[in-house]
């Protein structure tokens, strides 16, 4: 973790050099990682590229986590911009958001995730797709699920 003061405040929030001793947090049992997820005041995910789903972002707030990310790929259906999580279009907005972390509530991320992305609601949501493509081949389009947009 970086040290300076004139660092962005979302980068003094991690380590992007880990050495040679440090430990991967993937290597770590289930329930640590999970159990650090927990504690951690949001998960920055600030990647660029068109991601299809996002799975570390569900895994985030059904950990009661609020996720920071840019509105690329799937960010967008997974975070509510304001009430899970924030959506900042550019880089220079991002410490503005990661300030804004203490605003989001944590009971509005966990219930976000047993609504839209519990085993019951996808099973739900899968048996319901395959069901319409069977009715009704070549006519079913894909939805967008959440509310994200800015």
């Amino acid at each position: 973790m970086t040290s300076s003061t004139t660092a962005p405040t979302w980068a003094r929030c991690w380590s992007a050099d880990p050495g040679p001793d440090d430990d991967l947090l993937a290597e770590q049992p289930l329930a640590a990682r999970v159990d650090l997820m927990g504690r951690s005041a949001a998960l920055l995910n600030p990647i660029t590229w068109p991601e299809p789903f996002g799975l570390v972002m569900t895994e985030a707030l059904a950990t009661a986590t609020p996720v920071l990310a840019f509105p690329n790929g799937a960010a967008p259906e997974i975070i509510d911009h304001g009430r899970t999580g924030y959506l900042p279009p550019i880089t220079t907005e991002m410490s503005a958001a990661v300030a804004r972390v203490p605003r989001i509530s944590r009971r509005q991320c966990r219930a976000a995730a047993e609504r839209r992305f519990s085993l019951t609601r996808m099973a739900v949501g899968y048996d319901r797709l395959y069901r319409a493509i069977l009715e009704h081949p070549g006519r079913v389009t894909s939805g967008r699920t959440g509310t994200g947009t800015p």
